[in-house]
C-alpha cells in the first residue's frame, strides 16, 4: 500500500480530466521540469510560470507548479539565464520543482476553458467544431447476453464512450451466431460480419 501520494499523482488525475492527445500540435503540455516520482509536498497554480512564480512556490513549500502555459514552447540549446525562461527554469531546477503546463488541451476538452467561457458568454446550442483527429477509437466486443450490462459498465467507467460529461454513445446488437477463427488467437466473429471488413484489418 502506498503511503505517500506523488506528483505523477497529481498528474495522472489532471491527465484524466484533460488529456495530453487533446492539445494543438504547436503546444508543449505535460511535465517540463521535475520528476513524476517525488513525493508531493505542496501545489502552486498559476496563468504563467516565471521566477516570481517559482519563488513564491519556494517560499510556500510547494515542489509541483501547474501552469496553464507551457514555460517551454520550443526546444532550448542551452541554460544560461539569457532569457525569463531559462532563469524560470533553472530555478526550478535548482529547488526541484516540478513544472507542469495544461494548456491547449484544457481548452479543448468538453467541459474546459472554452467550455467556461461559452457558458459566461451565456452562449446557447453549444457543440464541438471539429474533433481531435486520432483521439477517438471505435470498440467492438462480443459477449454473452447476460453479461452486457456488467461489460458496459466497465468500458464506460474506463472512459469509453463518454462524449460528453453525461452522454453515453454505445451502439449493440444481438448477433444470431458466433463462432471462432483461430489463427494466432481466438476471435470471436459474427455469422453474418461482412468477410471484407475483417479481411482489411489482416484477419484471415
Amino acid at each position: 500500500m502506498k503511503d505517500k501520494n506523488t506528483i505523477g499523482d497529481i498528474i495522472k488525475v489532471l491527465e484524466q480530466y484533460a488529456p495530453i492527445p487533446y492539445q494543438e500540435g504547436y503546444d508543449n503540455s505535460g511535465l517540463q521540469t521535475g520528476s513524476a516520482s517525488d513525493e508531493i509536498k505542496g501545489v502552486l497554480l498559476t496563468l504563467d510560470c516565471t521566477e516570481a512564480v517559482i519563488e513564491e512556490a519556494v517560499a510556500k513549500g510547494c515542489n509541483l507548479i501547474v501552469a496553464h502555459h507551457p514555460v517551454i514552447f520550443k526546444g532550448l540549446k542551452s541554460l544560461t539565464g539569457r532569457s525569463y525562461v531559462e532563469r524560470t527554469i533553472i530555478r526550478a531546477i535548482q529547488n526541484n520543482i516540478a513544472i507542469y503546463a495544461c494548456h491547449t488541451n484544457l481548452d479543448s476538452v468538453h467541459n474546459g476553458v472554452n467550455a467556461k467561457i461559452a457558458e459566461k458568454l451565456k452562449l446557447h446550442n453549444i457543440r464541438l467544431l471539429s474533433y481531435k483527429p486520432h483521439t477517438l477509437m471505435q470498440l467492438a466486443f462480443f459477449v454473452p447476453v447476460e453479461n452486457t450490462d456488467e461489460v458496459l459498465a466497465a468500458i464506460h467507467k474506463a472512459g469509453a464512450g463518454r462524449l460528453a460529461s453525461t452522454a453515453i454513445a454505445v451502439f449493440r446488437f444481438r448477433a444470431p451466431v458466433a463462432f471462432f477463427l483461430l489463427n494466432k488467437q481466438i476471435l470471436p466473429l459474427a455469422r453474418k460480419a461482412s468477410r471484407n471488413r475483417y479481411r482489411k484489418t489482416g484477419w484471415r
